[in-house]
């Protein structure tokens, strides 16, 4: 493989788009983060989450496509875990929300912004508990 060596990045910009064929570089672009833990080091401290507004996670929890890019996402987060920002941008706030809920995001410590861009708040619940257990 390409990679050998250790890449200092401060900001990884991951983006989910709803463009046909796009799964396939989503897939590789999951692939070689998470195989090559090394190429990209524990330094990055803003996640940036760009999730196209033109998908349909509709039936989520039982759609393949979202627990696999779920899945994904909540490794990369445990790689990274001296995150200090994570933007969030778009309506998919219940992949958001289960991200940030779920106990692999463990960056309470370094984590001191979140930005929430383009996000529809009607009918959200446990906002409190995110903020809560981002706290503690």
């Amino acid at each position: 493989m390409f990679i050998e060596n250790e890449v200092n990045i401060h900001t990884l910009v991951i983006e989910i788009l709803n463009v046909p064929n796009y799964d396939s570089y989503q897939n590789d672009m999951f692939e070689i983060i998470l195989r090559n833990r090394n190429f990209i080091n524990n330094n990055v401290g803003s996640l940036k989450l760009y999730i196209d507004n033109t998908l349909d996670f509709s039936y989520f929890d039982n759609n393949d496509k979202y627990i696999y890019i779920k899945s994904n996402l909540l490794q990369i987060i445990k790689i990274h875990q001296n995150l200090k920002k994570i933007v969030l941008a778009h309506n998919h706030f219940p992949l958001f929300q289960s991200l940030l809920l779920s106990k692999g995001c463990n960056c309470s410590n370094t984590l001191n912004t979140i930005i929430l861009c383009e996000v529809n708040f009607n009918g959200i619940i446990n906002l409190d508990k995110i903020f809560e257990q981002l706290m503690f």
